[in-house]
């Protein structure tokens, strides 16, 4: 079996390096939306409503949507100037309000913490679980 030369291991180390770092570049590239899928977002909003818009350079701006354009719409905040941005500058589109996830997962909390409470109500005052002493670390 032949030895591999340092300087071939060297120049594949330095290949590879380079590739990880170009697609760590690429990845981290802001990734707009086409500007057909952000006007069909805002128009599936409609007129009226309140939307909270991401822009390309991070920024964002909440309001209502007034008009809706070929190539920009516009949204009056609450406080300011209406504002006039094209679509191709949007990288989301958000409703006003939580996901339907962060919903979701607030009612099992809420829930949870109900039985719970429950349990150690009834515990404590059911007339024979309420006598039960627990001995240990934690009692």
């Amino acid at each position: 079996m032949q030895a591999v030369p340092s300087t071939f291991l060297r120049q594949l180390a330095l290949v590879l390096c380079l590739t990880l770092f170009g697609n760590s570049i690429g990845f981290a590239a802001p990734k707009l939306r086409e500007a057909p899928t952000v006007q069909n977002q805002l128009q599936h909003h409609g007129l009226g409503k309140q939307v909270r818009i991401v822009r390309a350079d991070g920024t964002q701006i909440k309001g209502t949507i007034t008009t809706l354009n070929d190539a920009d719409f516009r949204l009056a905040p609450k406080k300011g100037a209406p504002v006039t941005i094209a679509y191709a500058d949007v990288k989301e589109v958000h409703g006003p309000g939580l996901s339907t996830g962060a919903k979701v997962g607030i009612g099992i909390l809420c829930v949870v913490g109900v039985v719970v409470i429950a349990g150690v109500i009834y515990w404590k005052t059911h007339p024979i679980l309420g006598d039960i002493k627990i001995s240990g670390p934690l009692s």
